[in-house]
């Protein structure tokens, strides 16, 4: 169940951020059956204008720093996307070069990221998730000093319906587990 993000303060759901090309692509129809009986806040990456990383940290008016807001508002980050020639989509590692400007001209933005937890979410044509794939994730957590808690692929090809949404169950089951983590860390 999608949430509106409103409050501007820390909540316990998860952020899902999804990097598709298309509004209802197949990650996204993936996302709204696995977690259907969940909340979640949800910023589409295809909504938003992120401009390429610029070593001159000018970029007029885009909406990165509202995006961050919400990362910097949330405990567990789920990052959602296709796999696009072996790796994340093209507007999702756009957004993760922007990352950089949280180390140069934002350190400490950057330093808000200890603590918090990033998963990922991949669907895709191929029948496995690509070796390395998952590598920019995690390398990305630690950089920030943040867990990676791992991932869920999920083939469009996999005729076994019941295997899959087994295996959605569990990564559910994970990031509800994760979030109730993170309210308990705040007590």
């Amino acid at each position: 169940m999608r949430c509106n993000y409103i409050a501007m303060h820390k909540v316990t759901i998860p952020l899902i951020i999804t990097g598709s090309s298309r509004k209802e692509s197949n990650t996204q129809a993936f996302i709204d059956l696995i977690f259907n009986d969940e909340r979640y806040t949800h910023a589409s990456l295809t909504d938003h204008t992120i401009l390429p990383y610029r070593y001159d940290g000018n970029y007029g008016n885009d909406d990165f720093d509202k995006l961050t807001q919400l990362i910097l508002d949330h405990d567990v980050i789920l990052f959602a996307t296709p796999v696009y020639w072996y790796s994340m989509s093209g507007i999702m590692k756009n957004f993760f070069d922007r990352f950089t400007d949280w180390v140069t001209i934002n350190k400490e933005t950057g330093r808000k990221m200890k603590g918090k937890t990033f998963l990922l979410f991949a669907t895709g044509g191929d029948p496995y998730l690509p070796e390395g794939f998952e590598v920019p994730f995690q390398r990305t957590a630690h950089y920030f000093d943040a867990t990676y808690a791992g991932s869920l692929f999920i083939s469009e090809s996999d005729k076994d319906v019941d295997g899959y949404l087994a295996r959605a169950k569990l990564f559910t089951d994970k990031v509800r587990e994760l979030c109730l983590q993170g309210n308990i860390n705040k007590m």
